[in-house]
């Protein structure tokens, strides 16, 4: 990035639209509504909206004001960064910079100094030694502290009320925590060779948490390596369990010696001493403990006055002595886990082992905002960036634990435990608001879904894959869990018969909105399930495909994608894996597309040849079978072909049946034949390029306005305007994309299609593909100008309408058997046309031989039975591929258009004017013909009375167009441009006007050459 980069680049895209609305969400409406004026509430106290936004009038940034608010100035992204992170221009700039994706080269990344000395007997390899501390200071502290655990920063019960208070407590805490700074440290080399010495910096602090027998380093500055460790490190370690065992054990030692000392003391006449003595008696047990995911979040947790642990690594397990520590230490745990899948997951994990633990649930609002880094916020620490100490007491006060039922004795009058069939009775009842947190944990949420009558569905979350569930599931998962853990027959039973676990009940659960932008402008997420159940995301460039760790982004079940194999009646997953083999390299030499196949191939590859193999029939049969002409027809074969003598003698020597089947086999999945000219061989990689450009392009879910294609797939094979060939594989593309994208399906052969009112009643955000299959000839393009383009409607029978924007919805496959009518500007400009071969056929009326994907094959695609492992493997990394090629790629790619050409104009031109035309010029080739004389003609003789004058030229255009006739050439007497959207001239000349002799008209004449007709002379007269 140049070091001349300013604010004005950065919010170029946007304006800073994006960033306002990470720091303030509840403005979302004002921007939707611009240029209308709309206000919200952005203020606690803010109980009538006051909150607007306009932009400003030189920068063109948006602006945000708060009318009602005591500081009445507007505020653009820069200047809400700058109070939002607490941070000075500069800051802001890199923040911002970071936000709207710009790499800030100039500025390295803060690092420690680094030197090494010679290694000694006594250094180890590998171990991490002589730590060197300093004293800490404020920097540390507002480092590590929140803005607001440190405005309020709490030690020992007592808020710290000035710089001077909080730089104590920090102290107090620190140390509390056994939270060291660090000078440097040193680190032996693996193999013994030498020692690193690592320093601490201004700009890159360390600490350490000093455990005396290990010590674990913590580098929060650090983009890898955070934490190491110092000394042995134990399996499993509860910081801070320590200190408050140490700290409840003096207590309890100073109130026994206060017990023996009141003991010995006389006692008082009315026991006052006695009582101010047990209130004076120190806590034994705290109110609770917190368990924590980390140091900083526990730090800032114990700033906001609560005592706190954290585990050694967020991964590790709760140990049962672990928990009876804790349990021992006070009277409620709790704890407290990140925002993030992985934080979820340990929540769940531990809530799940130990029903009693309290869980502390951060508001989904969280992950709303961007922090400093572009990041989505996730933990405590970020949560008390925007709320305070108070309203975290707040939500430490609403955890809950997982035992989501009341249980008490059933008692007789006389005071014993009542007995029923020979076992103590107990009354259990469903406790809902422990239920449905219970329920929320395990995943069990509502997503606000429009169509639906009640507004929203059910769905349930695990390990970021999300699927629709309905109550009876969420029922039958409480009662499994209770059935798991051999509760008590009394208590399943009551759950069995709870009328809180229906629909109108459930819908009390809260509303989730998972993160699905499993997408950008420049790459994709690709989700596989692995043999052993778990999942692994991989992320696709141009130029890579890696797999990642993406915490914050959710993958519906459908878009999970599996490599299942089945033998002998039995199904197999099998793991994806990435092959570093291309499978085909296409780039553009002097300006024309060149193509590369690799020996590593793949079905669906092979699959994908054979459909563009154009001229598979000029190679396979007629210049295989040239031998078989008579003299006469090979010599006009050969002047037709421009065939030099040694291309005869080539040909000729195909009368040798084992040449003919050695040559198909070398070419079987070639587009490069030795029987094929350079132009066929051009067109034929080119129909290739084109099709994995468009499986590319419909792979990628991200719209970009000025790609509002639908892929139009059909075949390339000219016949007659309304025969229908089919059967050339254009299904079989679909169904490749169909593995990877939910899809929607119409059938484009029924007539009004377009015209029903439910037509997408089954597309909705989560549609990737929009499949009209069979389109006929009669369906009107253009009525699909504004869902490619702008929006789509979709009305479900019973349920609400819903309109999408352009980016809410996916991308139109449209296949035909037919010609194009539509070949208009406004049509071609949202199309993006594919072409295939009928290499594949099952017509002998027509072919030598029949050719399908099984004949040719030998197996099915897509096939379980059929495709192993690796064979599934190579299809996935094949359309991976695919995207990566149109990733890469900037231009539109479009497939031989000769043949499409003739195959519009067939459609275009129609059935009646082409036998009106074919006989009307036969006589009329060459010369002059009145154009209103012939319109005349044609609307009479060919029985079109409705022609008009506009709709007979593009006919008459088509017409010129697929028999390769010149309309109106240049050198024609009386020629003249043609209007602005006309590529054709005028034939303009004056005659006499009808009933005059002297007078003149100005009129318009057709000129339509044909250097083929016996009236075409091309030569020049005698001098």
């Amino acid at each position: 990035m140049s070091e001349n980069l300013t604010f004005d680049q950065i919010l170029s895209v946007d304006g800073g639209e994006s960033y306002i609305l990470s720091i303030l969400p509840e403005l979302q409406d004002c921007f939707d509504g611009w240029p209308k004026k709309i206000k919200v509430a952005s203020r606690d106290d803010d109980k009538t909206p006051s909150t607007g936004i306009f932009k400003h009038r030189e920068s063109g940034h948006w602006m945000v004001k708060d009318f009602g608010g005591g500081e009445n100035k507007a505020k653009s992204a820069i200047s809400l960064c700058m109070e939002h992170e607490n941070c000075d221009g500069s800051e802001a700039f890199k923040i911002l910079a970071k936000f709207y994706g710009h790499k800030l080269t100039t500025t390295a990344e803060p690092k420690p100094a680094y030197s090494s000395r010679a290694a000694t007997a006594d250094d180890q390899p590998g171990e991490i030694k002589n730590l060197k501390f300093r004293d800490l200071k404020e920097s540390d502290y507002r480092l590590i502290f929140s803005t607001k655990t440190w405005k309020e920063l709490q030690w020992n019960g007592v808020t710290a009320k000035d710089d001077k208070a909080r730089n104590e407590h920090a102290k107090a805490l620190f140390t509390y925590y056994r939270c060291k700074a660090l000078i440097s440290y040193e680190h032996v080399a693996k193999d013994g060779s030498k020692v690193h010495v690592w320093e601490a910096t201004e700009t890159f602090p360390m600490y350490a948490i000093d455990e005396t027998e290990f010590k674990k380093i913590y580098r929060p500055l650090a983009t890898k390596l955070r934490f190491m460790y110092a000394g042995q490190k134990p399996d499993r370690y509860l910081h801070g369990l320590a200190q408050h065992k140490k700290y409840l054990d003096e207590n309890k030692a100073k109130n026994n010696k206060a017990d023996v000392a009141m003991e010995m003391a006389e006692p008082s006449e009315d026991g006052s001493a006695e009582a101010a003595a047990e209130k004076d008696k120190l806590p034994e047990r705290f109110p609770e403990v917190i368990l924590c995911s980390g140091f900083s979040d526990a730090i800032n947790v114990a700033g906001c006055g609560f005592r706190t642990v954290w585990k050694n690594s967020e991964s590790d397990d709760l140990e049962t002595s672990q928990m009876k520590s804790l349990r021992k230490i006070a009277f409620k745990v709790l704890q407290l886990q990140d925002l993030d899948a992985t934080g979820m997951a340990n929540a769940l994990k531990i809530a799940s082992q130990y029903l009693d633990i309290h869980t502390i649930i951060l508001p989904q609002e969280l992950l709303k905002y961007a922090g400093n880094n572009g990041k989505r916020m996730k933990d405590v620490r970020d949560y008390l960036r925007k709320w305070s100490p108070y309203n975290f007491k707040k939500l430490v006060d609403q955890a809950l634990p997982f035992k989501f039922w009341d249980e008490m004795k059933a008692m007789n009058e006389s005071g014993t435990q009542k007995m029923r069939f020979g076992r103590p009775q107990w009354i259990y009842e469903f406790n809902q608001v422990r239920g449905y947190n219970f329920l929320q944990m395990n995943g069990f949420w509502r997503l606000e879904e429009p169509k639906e009558k009640n507004g929203f569905l059910f769905i349930h979350i695990k390990d970021q894959i999300v699927k629709k569930v309905e109550a009876q599931d969420i029922k039958d998962y409480i009662t499994s869990f209770l059935k798991e853990r051999q509760m008590p027959e009394d208590l399943r039973n009551k759950i069995y018969k709870t009328p809180y676990l229906n629909d109108q009940s459930l819908a009390n659960l809260e509303y989730f909105k998972p993160n699905f932008q499993y997408y950008g402008a420049d790459f994709q997420y690709f989700c596989f399930e692995e043999a052993n159940g778990s999942h692994s995301v991989y992320k696709v460039t141009k130029n890579t495909l890696e797999p990642v760790k993406v915490n914050d982004v959710y993958f519906w079940e459908h878009k999970i994608l599996k490599i299942e194999t089945e033998r002998k009646g039995k199904l197999k997953t099998g793991n994806f894996k990435k092959m570093d083999t291309p499978f085909f390299k296409a780039f553009k030499e002097e300006g024309e597309w060149k193509l590369e196949l690799s020996e590593e191939s793949c079905d669906f590859m092979k699959f994908l040849i054979g459909t563009s193999r154009l001229h598979w029939q000029a190679e396979l049969e007629e210049r295989m079978d040239f031998y078989k002409l008579n003299e006469e027809e090979r010599e006009n074969y050969a002047k037709a072909n421009s065939l030099a003598e040694e291309d005869i003698a080539n040909l000729l020597s195909f009368g040798n049946k084992k040449k003919q089947e050695a040559y198909a086999e070398k070419y079987r999945w070639r587009l490069d034949g030795a029987l094929l000219t350079p132009e066929e061989r051009a067109e034929q990689e080119l129909c290739f390029i084109n099709r994995v450009f468009v499986i590319g392009y419909l792979l990628h879910r991200h719209k970009d306005d000025a790609r509002p294609w639908a892929a139009f797939l059909m075949d390339y094979k000219v016949s007659e305007e309304s025969a229908s060939n089919g059967r050339a594989g254009k299904g079989l593309i679909a169904k490749a994309l169909y593995r990877f994208m939910k899809h929607f399906h119409r059938d484009g052969r029924k007539q009004g299609l377009l015209d029903y009112e439910h037509i997408w009643d089954g597309v909705d955000e989560n549609t990737e593909l929009i499949h009209l299959e069979d389109w006929d000839h009669y369906q009107p393009f253009p009525r699909l100008f504004t869902p490619l383009t702008s929006s789509l409607t979709s009305n479900p029978k019973g349920k609400q309408q819903v309109t999408y924007s352009y980016t809410q919805y996916g991308k139109f496959l449209i296949d035909t058997n037919f010609a194009d009518k539509y070949t208009d500007g406004s049509s071609k400009g949202r199309k993006i046309y594919s072409v295939f071969s009928d290499y594949f056929h099952e017509d002998l009326e027509q072919y030598n031989e029949v050719r399908t994907p099984i004949t040719e094959l030998g197996r099915r695609l897509y096939d379980k039975r059929d495709w192993d492992t690796e064979e599934w493997n190579r299809f996935y990394n094949f359309m991976i591929q695919c995207l990566q090629f149109y990733l890469a790629t900037a231009e539109k790619i479009d497939p031989p258009f000769s043949n499409i050409t003739k195959r519009n104009n067939l459609a275009l031109m129609g059935e009646n004017f082409q036998s009106w035309a074919d006989n009307y010029f036969e006589n009329h080739f060459n010369t002059e013909v009145d154009k209103i004389a012939s319109h005349e003609d044609c609307r009479k003789v060919g029985n079109m009375q409705k022609l008009t004058s506009h709709s007979f030229m593009k006919k008459l255009i088509a017409w010129c167009e697929f028999n390769d006739y010149e309309l109106n050439p240049m050198d024609v007497d009386g020629w003249m441009e043609g209007g602005k959207r006309s590529n054709y001239g005028l034939i303009k000349k004056n005659v006499p006007k009808e009933g005059s002799i002297t007078e003149l008209t100005s009129r318009i004449f057709l000129h339509i050459r044909n250097r083929h007709h016996p009236s075409w002379d091309d030569k020049l007269p005698f001098d």
